[in-house]
């Protein structure tokens, strides 16, 4: 065998990863991340417009994203302690995305239920789905993050996130053509149980592609633990407030983020089309940018990506304050995008960094609790306010994205500014 071949057997996406294991791996596990957005841009672009279809309350619409965070992060905390690290962690993330298949494809029949219960029963089918993929989340960053070397994540990660978010948009595009015809109140369930099928369909086949992909098992050394010992965890230095500082941020997005799509389709009432145009132009934005993201955290810092796009996150709700169009809110959506991309690339590459390398995948998980408690009470907080904020502006959500907005301001200031580098950054 030439070198230029066995070179080749080694490189990815411009990248050497040295064994040829570790390619074939990362490959199967690219494979999955596109059957995996397909499945996230069905279920994000039609989640909302399904509950907002079955007449949910707006204290239930912030639920069906913040409560799987707050829970499945809990799951993460408690899951090591009834596992067994020398068994891998293929094993659990297969369980997850599993179940979480089967759980999409159900939500699909909750519509054909009595009025008075399908709201109610699509969101807890919904929830528990987004619960058992976000269960296994830290299982799978610890999987992805032994077979990248710290050098390359940046580079790398941008890179499989271009053709994810290609993905993403490919499938919500193609989603609303097929309903380009539909609003809220004229379309039939059967469009939504066409959408959730497929959805299941796509994360069992991702489900297929983590079952072939490769796995170095490094079980984590640890004394016997059972969960009466969970109050033994000790965090890394840095990783609470870290954690507290970018859910506290994330926090002030959420307070308005799951109402958007209420607002484009009830009170702006967007076609299904125009939804999904919405949704495309934030994806579209994070394509546009995450190659220029994944060269300054390689060259600059992963902190320094994450504060500079966290400003720019300040500024996404202002101009939904002044703007009701579709063309105009496409351009500001894509601005959104940019801006998420690189900070959701940052967010990710730090918490690798903070959680130290003990113990990592509760690290993360502990992280994960807290940024899902800021979430929950953010969402909740939301909801509350969508009822009770007096109207400033065309419309009463409008309020509500003014607050997120001074949030924003406020957390960045003083929490996102002032966040140190990872001790073994700094």
């Amino acid at each position: 065998m030439s070198s230029a071949e066995s070179h080749s057997k080694t490189r990815l996406g411009g990248l050497d990863f040295q064994s040829p294991a570790n390619r074939l791996a990362l490959v199967y596990s690219f494979w999955d991340g596109i059957f995996a957005n397909g499945m996230v841009a069905l279920t994000e672009t039609f989640g909302t417009a399904a509950a907002v279809r079955l007449h949910a309350p707006n204290w239930l619409i912030p639920l069906l994203t913040a409560l799987p965070l707050l829970i499945g992060a809990a799951g993460q905390f408690i899951l090591p302690y009834f596992t067994h690290p020398e068994k891998g962690r293929k094993i659990y993330v297969l369980l997850g995305v599993r179940l979480q298949a089967l759980g999409f494809f159900l939500c699909g029949f909750m519509g054909f239920l009595p009025a008075s219960m399908a709201a109610y029963a699509f969101a807890a089918l919904f929830i528990l789905g987004m619960v058992f993929g976000n269960s296994i989340s830290s299982y799978w960053m610890v999987w992805i993050s032994d077979l990248v070397p710290v050098t390359l994540r940046g580079r790398h990660f941008a890179w499989r996130s271009i053709f994810f978010a290609w993905a993403n948009l490919s499938c919500s595009l193609i989603a609303g053509v097929v309903a380009r015809n539909y609003h809220t109140e004229t379309a039939p369930w059967l469009l939504f149980a066409g959408v959730f099928a497929v959805s299941g369909l796509f994360r069992f086949i991702s489900s297929e592609c983590i079952r072939r992909q490769g796995e170095s098992i490094q079980a984590e050394l640890r004394p016997a633990q059972t969960l009466w010992t969970l109050h033994r965890f000790r965090p890394p230095v840095g990783l609470t407030p870290y954690a507290i500082s970018t859910a506290l941020f994330q926090g002030s997005a959420a307070l308005a983020s799951p109402f958007f799509n209420v607002w484009f389709l009830r009170d702006l009432n967007f076609s299904y089309l125009s939804l999904a145009i919405s949704t495309s132009c934030t994806v579209l934005g994070s394509i546009l940018s995450l190659r220029i993201w994944g060269r300054l955290a390689d060259k600059r810092s992963n902190l320094w990506v994450l504060r500079l796009s966290a400003l720019l996150i300040i500024f996404i709700p202002w101009p939904y304050l002044v703007l009701h169009t579709p063309q105009s809110i496409w351009f500001v959506n894509i601005f959104g995008g940019i801006c998420w991309g690189g900070y959701n690339l940052a967010n990710f590459n730090c918490l690798l960094d903070v959680a130290g390398k003990e113990r990592k995948i509760q690290s993360i998980a502990y992280a994960s609790v807290i940024t899902g408690i800021s979430l929950t009470v953010f969402g909740l907080l939301g909801g509350w306010l969508a009822d009770h904020l007096p109207l400033l502006f065309s419309y009463s959500l409008q309020s509500m994205f003014l607050v997120s907005g001074l949030l924003r301001v406020l957390f960045w200031v003083l929490l996102i500014s002032r966040l140190k580098p990872p001790l073994n950054q700094a």
